[in-house]
């Protein structure tokens, strides 16, 4: 498989992760609907936050985290999609960016298939240009 092969395949297993996502988002009833979308941001912003400190916390004391944040960043990012929007990732403070490269680093090979997929998401959509 070539280099463009490969980033075709993750790119679109990426986007497929995205779409369940968001259907289970839709299922269970779309609970950001009636939120306003600066506010939405805001608590994008804030969820992802307390996804990263959450799994730090974790990490460090060899617990499992309860799944609330990372149901909460999928949950904003979902709706947000839904509106035809990114996430606001201009939000995301460096020492946001930090921790997160500091949990990479901290987890690495180990790292759980969830943490894995939330952080290449975050990654990927951080490449993404901004409109």
């Amino acid at each position: 498989m070539t280099d463009d092969e490969t980033d075709d395949f993750v790119d679109a297993l990426l986007q497929s992760d995205l779409m369940d996502q968001t259907a289970d988002y839709v299922q269970r009833g779309r609970r950001f609907e009636t939120v306003l979308t600066p506010k939405l941001n805001e608590q994008w912003v804030a969820a992802f936050r307390d996804f990263i400190q959450a799994e730090t916390t974790a990490c460090e004391t060899g617990e499992e985290t309860s799944g609330c944040d990372t149901r909460d960043v999928d949950d904003t990012a979902s709706e947000l999609r839904l509106r035809g929007l990114d996430p606001p990732f201009d939000g995301i403070e460096e020492k946001d960016a930090g921790a997160l490269q500091k949990l990479l680093q901290t987890v690495g090979p180990d790292a759980s298939e969830s943490v894995d997929q939330k952080i290449e998401q975050f990654i990927a959509d951080r490449k993404k240009p901004k409109n």
